[in-house]
């Protein structure tokens, strides 16, 4: 089980109905299943399907839920509307992966969503975003161990098998970057 380098401050952002609340969960929960501390603040406007969303979720013994502007280790944009908002938090040495099919500077873009479409489980983009993300840079974020137990842990039977198979293909693509 691979431990995280030190405190990380995340950020994820996209749209209503993207499933970043969930992916909130599935972080914290793997996170705690590691033994380390977290905090998780959503901010939403769910009285609207396709509203902005975000979800601050910071490891380590931090006292503040929210990410302050210029500080986040990571974003996760589900959402290619969502690059300069998430890139905004960034700190200096911060990292942006985001669903996209379109090259941005400074931003590692995966197009989650088309994954997910092809793999006839399009409700898993949010997934195959972390295990892209999760695989590229696991000094930051948990090991696909504890994501995997806790996909396991919170997802509905029904969905299980289609999570898990939309996090190994994330995890699976990041590793095919690689050896480019």
């Amino acid at each position: 089980m691979t431990v995280l380098d030190g405190d990380v401050r995340l950020v994820l952002c996209g749209l209503g109905g993207q499933g970043i609340v969930f992916l909130s969960r599935v972080v914290a929960g793997a996170v705690l299943e590691e033994g380390r501390e977290v905090l998780v603040a959503e901010t939403h406007g769910m009285a609207q399907r396709g509203g902005a969303v975000e979800a601050h979720v910071k490891i380590g013994a931090f006292e503040s839920s929210l990410v302050r502007r210029g500080s986040a280790d990571v974003v996760l944009a589900l959402d290619a509307s969502r690059i300069d908002a998430g890139r905004a938090l960034l700190g200096p040495d911060g990292v942006c992966f985001a669903s996209g099919d379109r090259d941005v500077p400074g931003v590692f873009c995966y197009d989650a969503a088309g994954a997910a479409r092809s793999m006839d489980f399009p409700r898993g983009a949010n997934l195959v975003l972390l295990g892209y993300a999760a695989a590229s840079r696991p000094d930051r974020l948990p090991s696909a161990e504890a994501i995997l137990q806790t996909i396991d842990r919170l997802s509905p039977e029904p969905a299980r098998d289609g999570n898990r198979r939309a996090f190994a293909h994330g995890a699976q693509r990041a590793g095919q970057r690689d050896d480019d």
